[in-house]
């Protein structure tokens, strides 16, 4: 079954401590939304003069570098 999964688009797969997280991929509508509202906060911490570092989307790891 869980190679099923990896064959198919839009599914993502996390493993950690002995659970497996199954989960849908976001949509375009859900990135369309994202990006816009990423834009918004860029230009107001921009106006506000409030120094940030972006990340985009990040992998978190075990403690135990699993």
């Amino acid at each position: 079954m869980v190679e099923q999964l990896l064959s198919r688009p839009g599914v993502r797969l996390s493993f950690l401590d002995g659970v497996l997280e199954i989960r849908r991929m976001p949509g375009e509508k859900h990135e369309t939304i994202k990006e816009r509202i990423g834009s918004l906060l860029d230009l107001y911490l921009l106006q506000m003069g409030i120094d940030y570092q972006p990340t985009g989307s990040m992998k978190l790891e075990s403690p135990s570098g699993w």
